[in-house]
């Protein structure tokens, strides 16, 4: 549909159709569309960006009581050596991060990277066997990939809350499934 509406001069990149909801594209179909789609696309994906730039709250809510909080919530040391995490697969690999934001290109994958992002959905499967371990911000240990993680044998990590803001792209790191860590090590374009 991206493609057509381009080639029809109402698009500059098919990409853009994303921003487009179900509804408008029938209407542009049908002849009574938005008047002018590019801005229309233009000012949805503004929004986006900036709706990716905010932090969202840990928790929703009435605050949890201190005696109840997750022990991870509390050891969030920017200066720390390792980021504690939740094991979605167990087992121990070092590698070449690979930190896919969620405003950002995927990133190239080679054999033995460590994925580090915010989720990954079904889509991502194909990758699993060239990764050495994933390293997750968020995740759930019954979740997609923490079940493909287990079935190739890859060392994941979840729950880092801050996995992508804290591993630098191409730093060495060490995913301790075993352990629930993720061991920072020298930072380089690896």
């Amino acid at each position: 549909m991206g493609e057509s509406l381009v080639k029809a001069g109402l698009l500059d990149d098919a990409t853009d159709a994303l921003h487009i909801s179900l509804d408008e594209l029938k209407r542009v179909a049908e002849g009574n569309g938005p008047e002018n789609l590019r801005s229309l696309t233009q000012e949805r994906k503004a929004n986006r960006t900036r709706l990716l730039k905010l932090t969202p709250p840990s928790t929703l809510g009435k605050p949890t009581a201190p005696s109840t909080v997750d022990s991870n919530v509390l050891d969030l040391d920017p200066t720390a050596a390792t980021l504690r995490g939740k094991t979605a697969s167990r087992g121990r690999a070092t590698g070449t991060a690979r930190v896919l934001r969620a405003d950002a290109a995927p990133p190239r994958l080679h054999e033995g990277d460590i994925l580090v992002t915010t989720n990954v959905g079904p889509d991502w499967t194909p990758f699993f066997p060239l990764l050495a371990g994933i390293v997750l911000d968020s995740g759930e240990i019954f979740q997609h990939p923490a079940l493909v993680a287990r079935e190739y044998r890859i060392p994941a990590v979840f729950q880092t809350r801050v996995g992508t803001s804290r591993i630098r792209e191409g730093q060495v790191i060490t995913v301790d499934g075993d352990a629930g860590i993720v061991e920072l090590g020298i930072e380089g374009e690896g």
